[in-house]
């Protein structure tokens, strides 16, 4: 395969992850909920995995118990900003410091140890034939599948075309009217927010068991927070998410095939090509809310916690 090729068919591997974090995240603030705590959780959800692909030696396994990691934070976060209402931004940059700070003294004996078990391709009978797209896109693992196809058209069939969805975006933007009419707006927003952490914890283990099969310290270097951006980057609509995820699993295609192959550009700025782009990416959506500002909103009771007496 030539380098192009090759590039498009990491970058929808290495975007993966981005994708599968952010749709965690858009889960959680359609209910109204902030969850900053995506670094922390994506760098407990890698080292896990490693921890468990490393003990068992399967990785669906180490999916499985990345979820269960994962459902205890949402859990524990969902008690603080939903039940006990604690300030929402606080709680999730406390996550973010407390996952990457556990992830890096857990994960210190693995350093480096490579996960020989991890998710292979599965080519789609047929599909996976056709050249050149047939190997870009229908010769991926399935969390690939699940994560750019499966996950999105479920949310979109529940979230847009059911009566429980439109509750829930009832609650994220008015949790009071929501209320008023008999939605369970308290059991709602917890829900969301523990299925928002489980997703943004697989996505780290993702990383380990799809794309880098190892495991060091700063390993998930701000992607957490890309994912965050992507959500408005994205406008809150999965398909502009989707597609920016893609673009940022490119644009780390490029700087790892850069090294891999000399190219004469300083290794810092392949480095640093992801967080640059990202930094134009977040600015970008402001020029065009000038106009549109309706459609680039977030949710109107984001980050608000319901108290009923407020009805």
């Amino acid at each position: 395969m030539d380098i192009a090729t090759n590039l498009l068919y990491f970058s929808i591997i290495n975007g993966g992850g981005i994708v599968l974090a952010s749709i965690g995240e858009w889960l959680s603030e359609r209910s109204g909920v902030l969850n900053l705590g995506i670094e922390g959780l994506m760098s407990l959800g890698a080292v896990t995995a490693i921890i468990a692909v490393l003990s068992f030696h399967n990785p669906w396994i180490a999916l499985i118990i990345t979820c269960g990691v994962g459902a205890i934070c949402g859990i524990i976060f969902a008690i603080c900003a939903i039940i006990i209402k604690a300030n929402q931004v606080l709680c999730g940059l406390a996550f973010t410091m407390l996952g990457i700070g556990i992830a890096e003294f857990i994960g210190k004996p693995y350093e480096g140890i490579i996960a020989t078990e991890h998710l292979q391709p599965m080519p789609i009978p047929f599909l996976s034939s056709i050249p050149t797209i047939g190997y870009i896109v229908f010769s991926q693992n399935i969390m690939v599948y699940l994560i750019y196809i499966i996950i999105p058209l479920t949310i979109y069939v529940v979230f847009f075309k059911t009566q429980h969805g439109l509750n829930v975006r009832a609650v994220g933007e008015n949790p009071e009217a929501a209320d008023a009419v008999g939605v369970p707006v308290t059991r709602i927003r917890f829900f969301y927010s523990c299925l928002g952490t489980i997703l943004g914890t697989l996505a780290g283990g993702y990383l380990i068991l799809a794309s880098v099969f190892t495991w060091s310290g700063g390993l998930i270097a701000g992607q957490g927070w890309i994912a965050i951006a992507l959500v408005m980057l994205g406008r809150y609509r999965l398909v502009y998410m989707i597609l920016s995820g893609v673009f940022f699993g490119f644009i780390t295609a490029i700087g790892f095939e850069g090294q891999v192959f000399n190219w004469p550009i300083p290794p810092v700025i392949l480095n640093s090509l992801l967080y640059i782009f990202a930094i134009i990416f977040a600015i970008f959506p402001s020029f065009l809310a000038k106009n549109n500002s309706k459609k680039w909103r977030a949710p109107a009771a984001l980050c608000t916690p319901f108290f009923r007496s407020n009805r």
